[in-house]
């Protein structure tokens, strides 16, 4: 550990020398004496020590009067105060101006000494701490940069030097624009509207390499981001896909020739209902397998392919869509849907397309659980931010539709929420919610 510099200040030729000397000097400590407030003042001018111990009463400019002009200059220096008047009211007024320790003359030298030693590890404690933390940050594999609100870099790490491609000098200082011309990367800065609703995305710098990004704002001071290399995991997550897709396609075979062979018995002659019966569970067999493999297709999709689209919505026209979508397997089950569209005060900053796959959803697994002639109500509304689908069905249980895996993915890709409220035999509430904006026309 370095040397520990203390800064002893009194007017006092004899006591400052035998405090210098005799004490702080044999415990090891650097020391710098000065005779008066004026003379300390000329050396902190250049020098910064880790504590300063200084007399009350001295000429011109006394001890507190000397700690009063540093905290204006907000150097916050530990301080200790010696006097040799013990009145309350200093004591009161050296505290409210941070003194560290107070002490009365004649006091213990000992006592002197613990108390230096407890003022310079509290001192040094959150120095240390902040040490450990930037050595962390610094060496972390992620890419860290923190901006000013006017996108400045204040800091970086030793990631983020590689991935900006450094140049001499370093990037400190510099604006984003400066260092980078990624244009995903930028748009994190471009528009103050959408800004808050791309905390998470991904970036693809090349064919090999991905980033996911988090943006964090810090109201009043800046940006903090936040990019983790996830090329490793996508190459995972494509080749998932690809052993999904390939095996559904192998699977998709012999589910069509059963389908295929199921509509030639239907043709092949006269069959008694018990025979139709039989024939039709097949076809709605058949169908359920293939809608379990659409379903099953779209989970790969939603979980591997980020998307950079994004639109100011008005989820009621959404919704419309997706209920037309829907309206042939209603009308088979004889099923009613009924719609509560509260006025909208704010749209969805998003995918049109993913979020109507993702009501398209909500819809389904809704008229899949509830019984034929049963009802399905959608309600939508929005609050001062976020706007808020719930869709209630009639469902004797809840049921864990993959579909639902689709519908959570999409909603964690617009920074929302969703969750399940099932009563048995009353039917089941799935409630999203998805961050709002003001209509861009309002702007």
């Amino acid at each position: 550990m370095a040397q520990k510099r203390i800064l002893l200040i009194d007017d006092a030729d004899e006591t400052r020398n035998f405090l210098a000397e005799s004490v702080l000097s044999p415990e090891g400590y650097e020391i710098l004496t000065a005779a008066s407030a004026k003379e300390a003042l000329a050396i902190l001018h250049h020098t910064v020590p880790d504590l300063i111990i200084s007399d009350f009463l001295m000429p011109e400019m006394t001890g507190l009067e000397l700690l009063q002009s540093l905290r204006s200059e907000n150097r916050n220096i530990p301080f200790i105060l010696i006097t040799a008047e013990g009145s309350e009211s200093l004591a009161v007024k050296a505290l409210r101006l941070g003194v560290r320790d107070y002490f009365i003359k004649p006091f213990d030298i000992d006592d002197l000494l613990n108390a230096i030693k407890r003022v310079l590890h509290h001192t040094t404690a959150p120095q240390e701490l902040t040490a450990h933390l930037d050595y962390t940050l610094w060496h972390v594999d992620d890419v860290i940069i923190i901006t000013n609100e006017e996108q400045k870099l204040i800091f970086y790490n030793e990631a983020a030097n590689i991935f900006f491609d450094k140049r001499t000098g370093g990037i400190h200082g510099l604006s984003l624009h400066e260092i980078t011309s990624h244009s995903e990367l930028l748009t994190l800065f471009s528009d103050e509207k959408i800004r808050p609703f791309l905390k998470r995305c991904e970036i693809s710098l090349d064919a090999k390499h991905t980033y996911n990004v988090h943006l964090t704002s810090v109201p009043g001071e800046g940006y903090v981001v936040i990019m983790r290399d996830i090329s490793y995991n996508r190459e995972q997550d494509r080749a998932k896909g690809e052993f999904i897709n390939r095996h559904s396609l192998n699977l998709r075979s012999p589910l069509t020739a059963i389908q295929g062979y199921t509509e030639l018995l239907r043709q092949a002659g006269d069959m008694s209902e018990t025979q139709k019966k039989y024939v039709q569970r097949i076809l709605d067999n058949v169908k359920f397998m293939s809608g379990m493999l659409d379903a099953l297709f779209e989970v790969t999709q939603t979980q591997t392919e980020a998307d950079t689209t994004l639109e100011y919505i008005p989820l009621d026209v959404i919704v419309q869509y997706a209920i037309e979508s829907v309206q042939d397997e209603l009308s088979a089950k004889k099923q009613t849907l009924t719609t509560e569209f509260a006025p909208l005060l704010l749209h969805v900053i998003g995918n049109p397309i993913r979020l109507k796959q993702m009501i398209v959803h909500m819809l389904q697994n809704a008229s899949r659980y509830t019984p034929e002639m049963g009802n399905i109500h959608v309600l939508l509304y929005s609050d001062e931010k976020a706007v808020i689908l719930q869709v209630r069905d009639a469902a004797s249980k809840y049921a864990d539709y993959l579909g639902l895996s689709i519908v959570k993915n999409i909603v964690e890709a617009h920074n929302g929420r969703m969750w399940v409220d099932s009563v048995p035999n009353q039917g089941t509430v799935f409630t999203v919610i998805l961050p709002g904006s003001k209509p861009k026309y309002e702007q």
